[in-house]
């Protein structure tokens, strides 16, 4: 019978440690997860001139808090009759959050939501904020129909 004696020291077993949590890390379900996601709630077509309303619906999925902004963009004639404004709030691990903007379109639109972590000062509470590294952005796109 074969025995295999392995030397205690301390260094070694820091390596294998060491070994142990990268092996966790690049096979544990961290690898592709997004951190944020978003959700983009608008009616596929509209009448001519109708204010309808666009609802931007914001999921954090870490455990960690972030600041947040998020933005509605429009790359075709679209009117925001009460403004398009730009959000920053500070969303912590399974906090969901529904932002509204009104709009108005004579012809077809293109909607563009993104939402990102950002580094702000004095939006999180004590400045705990974290921006991750990779997939810091969902960005969704739609488009709308104008009827005449």
């Amino acid at each position: 019978m074969w025995r295999l004696r392995l030397p205690v020291t301390p260094l070694w077993g820091s390596a294998l440690l060491l070994g142990l949590c990268l092996q966790l890390t690049a096979q544990g379900p961290i690898q592709g997860r997004k951190p944020l996601s978003l959700e983009m709630i608008v009616p596929e077509s509209v009448t001519q001139g109708q204010v309808v309303s666009v609802k931007v619906r914001v999921t954090v999925d870490l455990s960690e808090c972030m600041a947040v902004r998020v933005q509605l963009r429009n790359y075709t004639m679209v009117d925001f009759p009460h403004g398009n404004f730009k959000y920053t709030a500070c969303l912590c691990g399974g906090d969901v959050r529904t932002y509204f903007w009104d709009v108005s379109a004579n012809r077809r639109m293109e909607l563009v939501a993104l939402a990102q972590a950002v580094w702000e000062t004095d939006i999180c509470t004590e400045d705990l904020a974290v921006v991750p590294v990779t997939n810091d952005y969902d960005i969704k796109s739609k488009m709308v129909e104008v009827l005449a």
